[in-house]
């Protein structure tokens, strides 16, 4: 019988032994003695982990582009589809509208297979400036924090991410920064 526990023991199992899975627990092996196949997959890891902790977390936008194809497509938590990295760009800006400290505090969980990366972390931030409600008004701040775990699912072709699926529980969000009914 094929379970779900079989099903993520056949990814997560090469991924150990090859070092390309990391965790806050033990980390990956050196590069060098990683599987030669693992070496684009560990690249795009620490293209991520640069992503999240340098541009994410210094709103550094300008950057984006050295991660991401001008063509990407991302799936987002609400079940919205972006494409194209101006359009992602212009959602990404948005976090720093409403919560000007909105970072990326860690990784709890990275591991890449050849084009494919998944990293889960923790999205943090503060809500003290007024949300963009999408229909040309805005939310007033509460001045609550948020803390919610964050999941992306990326597939990457010639350095950059091509596709990215985003997972993060919208409704946890909203009640922390106090909007959920």
């Amino acid at each position: 019988m094929f379970t779900v526990r079989k099903a993520a023991a056949m990814l997560v199992l090469p991924l150990v032994a090859t070092g390309a899975l990391t965790a806050a627990s033990g980390g990956a092996a050196p590069a060098a003695e990683r599987a030669p196949f693992a070496h684009a997959a560990s690249s795009n890891l620490r293209k991520f982990d640069v992503y999240d902790f340098v541009v994410f977390n210094g709103h550094d936008w300008s950057r984006v582009k050295e991660s991401h194809a001008a063509n990407i497509v991302v799936y987002q938590p609400d079940g919205s589809i972006t494409r194209g990295l101006a359009a992602h760009l212009k959602e990404l800006e948005s976090y720093s509208v409403y919560a000007p400290d909105a970072r990326i505090s860690k990784h709890v969980l990275s591991f890449a297979s050849g084009d494919l990366t998944q990293v889960s972390g923790v999205f943090e931030g503060t809500f003290t400036r007024p949300m963009p409600d999408g229909k040309g008004g805005f939310i007033p701040p509460t001045g609550k924090a948020f803390s919610v775990p964050i999941s992306t699912a990326a597939k990457w072709r010639n350095g950059k991410i091509v596709e990215k699926h985003v997972y993060l529980d919208v409704r946890t969000f909203l009640g922390q920064i106090g909007l959920a009914g």
